[in-house]
């Protein structure tokens, strides 16, 4: 099986269009570019291996990752790690805030060499996604990342990369103290009821194996449950069928398969695990309104 492609940062700004970057590892995207008011950019979705941060300073960024839907308004940030799919994407017509991405091996090397972080934040983190600040901190960030984005326009200077990882440091190490100091204070345990925690490790398999498991018995053998519980579950949690997140992942894969004008249509249905092209054909047509060919010269 081949590996998946996660996009470089490179890719990511050409799809959204906007963005000041480094050397491929760290990307500043200023939300209230008129670019980023456009509806989401058909190069979604795309699937990124890197640390993201949204900040929203006013107005409201709503978007989709790894299938699911998130709303960020005024001094919120939502942080995602490792390897994600951006789905969608949308900013409000007043919005002001920025897109924050950092490369999974800009992270390791601030890991090895500056700071690691606690394993009970980590796991704090992957629960609470999504956080409200205080508008000092807030500001304090944001400021950092405004710093952040000025420097990487300096090209010219001597210390440009050792410039350039001191803010990120700065950024990264901020973030994190008020983000363990806010887990300190409210004294969160958290714990999932047994079908969230179902759903979640679901949502988790359908990002990681969404390209090649196509039947409901696939996750549920993974996660040691029958189908049926799987189904109930995840039917309780999200208010959608497992067969619908299934078939919608297919979907996402399918588009970024054909996105690629080196895999002809064939490549792609097989690669997706269809019996035939014509199968793959017509399952894309129902789900998108297009044939896999047509979405390929609308791209």
């Amino acid at each position: 099986m081949e590996e998946i492609r996660y996009v470089a940062l490179q890719e990511l700004v050409k799809v959204l269009r906007v963005g000041d970057i480094y050397n491929d590892e760290v990307i500043v995207i200023d939300a209230a570019d008129p670019e980023m008011k456009k509806n989401s950019p058909k190069e979604l979705p795309v699937r990124l291996e890197a640390y993201s941060a949204i900040f929203v300073c006013k107005g409201e960024v709503t978007l989709t990752m790894d299938y699911l839907p998130y709303r960020v308004t005024q001094n919120m940030v939502l942080e995602l790690s490792d390897k994600h799919m951006l789905n969608a994407i949308s900013v409000s017509h007043d919005a002001k805030g920025y897109y924050v991405v950092l490369s999974k091996s800009l992270f390791r090397e601030l890991f090895t060499q500056v700071f690691t972080l606690p394993k009970d934040y980590i796991v704090y983190r992957r629960f609470t996604p999504l956080q409200k600040f205080d508008p000092k901190d807030f500001q304090m960030l944001v400021d950092i990342i405004i710093r952040l984005q000025q420097n990487i326009r300096r090209k010219d200077h001597i210390f440009y990369r050792g410039m350039i990882m001191n803010e990120v440091g700065n950024f990264v190490m901020e973030l994190a103290d008020i983000s363990m100091k806010k887990m300190s204070l409210s004294k969160t345990v958290h714990r999932l009821g047994h079908n969230e925690e179902l759903a979640m490790k679901f949502m988790q398999l359908i990002v990681k194996h969404g390209k090649e498991w196509n039947e409901v018995s696939q996750y549920s053998t993974e996660l040691c449950v029958t189908p049926v519980y799987l189904s109930r579950a995840i039917k309780a949690v999200s208010g959608r069928t497992v067969m619908d997140w299934i078939n919608e992942a297919r979907v996402s894969e399918a588009k970024i398969l054909l996105r690629c004008r080196e895999n002809s249509i064939q490549d792609v249905s097989e690669e997706l695990h269809f019996s035939d092209q014509s199968a793959f054909g017509k399952f894309f047509k129902k789900h998108t309104g297009m044939s896999p060919l047509e979405y390929r010269r609308n791209f």
